[in-house]
């Protein structure tokens, strides 16, 4: 199902739902079997998380961040922002063109048996994230943490930046935010 500037009210069942061009909004909890993707059409895709209600979005399936496109003549970049989001599923960011990036601008608690996956491209983050499962970061990609953002690898949390060798590996990028590593 497509979602133009439309309010995703998720709570059940199996599917996928897709936000472009014009974004939207998302509250409630993503189901597991269930995956709703944020993609960057036509400049920028920004999605509001929990759409002011001060509830978290819970994630028990897959949400994904993808910034397609070829040069800047196609695709777009992605924002998820506004309220929190409780991470129990996977959350995937994807980048196929480095003149796009996905945005996380809202505060992520990954939970326990959660991922977090930035799985190509640049994840900016101007926000608090609280790492209690997995948070990987794929070779050539990068997690940058902008001003404002603070990341917290708790106890029993994964922080696994991939390594493919000597010149490709996973990057965490300290440009203004903070990191308390924590955990493994």
């Amino acid at each position: 199902v497509e979602l133009r500037g439309a309010t995703l009210i998720d709570s059940a069942g199996s599917g996928m739902f897709v936000f472009d061009a014009t974004g939207g909004g998302l509250t409630g909890t993503i189901p597991s079997g269930q995956a709703v993707i944020v993609r960057g059409e036509g400049g920028d895709t920004t999605v509001s998380v929990g759409a002011g209600s001060g509830t978290p979005v819970i994630n028990r399936g897959e949400l994904v961040l993808e910034a397609p496109g070829s040069g800047t003549s196609t695709g777009g970049t992605t924002h998820l922002m506004g309220g929190s989001l409780l991470d129990y599923g996977s959350l995937l960011a994807t980048v196929s063109d480095p003149s796009w990036a996905n945005y996380l601008q809202a505060p992520l608690a990954v939970e326990p048996g959660g991922i977090a996956d930035v799985n190509s491209g640049v994840l900016r983050d101007d926000s608090l994230v609280s790492n209690a499962g997995t948070a990987e970061i794929a070779p050539g990609a990068r997690w940058a943490l902008d001003p404002g953002a603070g990341f917290v690898n708790e106890n029993g949390g994964e922080l696994e930046p991939d390594v493919n060798g000597p010149s490709s590996y996973g990057t965490i990028q300290l440009t203004g935010g903070s990191l308390t590593a924590g955990g493994t």
